[in-house]
C-alpha cells in the first residue's frame, strides 16, 4: 500500500516482485482499515525523521557547546574557519580554507589560495616562509569578508603552531580584527594553542 502511485508503477511493482521474490501489486487504499494503517505509518515515519533531525541537532549543539567550554569562548562557535598552508612538490604554496556552520561542514565556501609570496610578485622559494604564507592568506580572507560585510567567523583554526596563529593575529591586527578569536592545532605536539 502507497500514499499515490508513482508515474510507472509496473515497472516498480516488476523490480518490487523480483525482489520479494513472489508478485507485489501497488495499491493505493481510500478508505478502512488499510488507509488508518497506511496513515498510521506516514504519520509514524514523519515522527522518525523529525526525531532524527532534532537528536543530530542537539549532538551538534553539544559539540559546539562542548568546544566553546573547552577553549573559554565568549559564545557558541556556530561559524568556524579553518585555514591551513601547504606546498606542493617543494614549488608552489597553497593555502585552503574550510567552513563549519552550525556544526556541519559548507563545502559550498570551501576556498583554496594560491600564495603569492613577497608582494604578490612572484612565487614563494622551495622551503617558502609558512608564516608568511599564513599572514598572507588570512590577510586577504577577512580584507574580502570585510568589503562583503561577512560572514564573520566566532572562531578561526589554524594549521599550525605558535609561529602560524600569531601570523594570523598580524593579519587580522593589520585589518584592525584582532578581537576576532583565533587558535592553533600544532599536531605533533598534539598542542592547542
Amino acid at each position: 500500500n502507497v500514499p499515490v502511485l508513482p508515474a510507472d508503477p509496473e515497472w516498480l511493482e516488476d523490480w518490487l516482485s523480483v525482489r520479494a521474490g513472489r508478485r507485489v501489486k501497488l495499491l493505493v487504499p481510500q478508505r478502512g482499515e488499510k488507509r488508518q494503517l497506511l496513515d498510521l505509518a506516514i504519520r509514524n515515519a514523519g515522527l522518525a525523521y523529525e526525531s532524527r533531525a532534532n537528536d543530530m541537532g542537539v549532538a551538534q549543539y553539544d559539540a559546539l557547546e562542548t568546544l566553546r567550554t573547552a577553549l573559554a569562548l565568549p559564545r557558541l562557535p556556530r561559524r568556524i574557519d579553518g585555514f591551513d598552508i601547504s606546498t606542493i612538490q617543494g614549488s608552489e604554496t597553497v593555502a585552503s580554507m574550510v567552513v563549519c556552520e552550525n556544526g556541519r561542514m559548507r563545502r559550498g565556501q570551501y576556498r583554496r589560495f594560491r600564495v603569492k609570496g613577497a608582494g604578490g610578485l612572484a612565487r614563494p622559494a622551495v622551503g617558502a616562509d609558512d608564516f608568511a604564507a599564513m599572514r598572507e592568506v588570512v590577510e586577504r580572507r577577512y580584507r574580502r569578508v570585510a568589503a562583503d560585510a561577512g560572514p564573520w567567523p566566532d572562531l578561526i583554526v589554524i594549521d599550525g603552531g605558535p609561529g602560524q596563529l600569531g601570523a594570523a593575529y598580524e593579519a587580522l591586527a593589520a585589518l584592525d580584527l584582532a578581537h576576532l578569536v583565533a587558535v592553533g592545532l600544532a599536531k605533533k605536539e598534539e598542542l592547542v594553542v
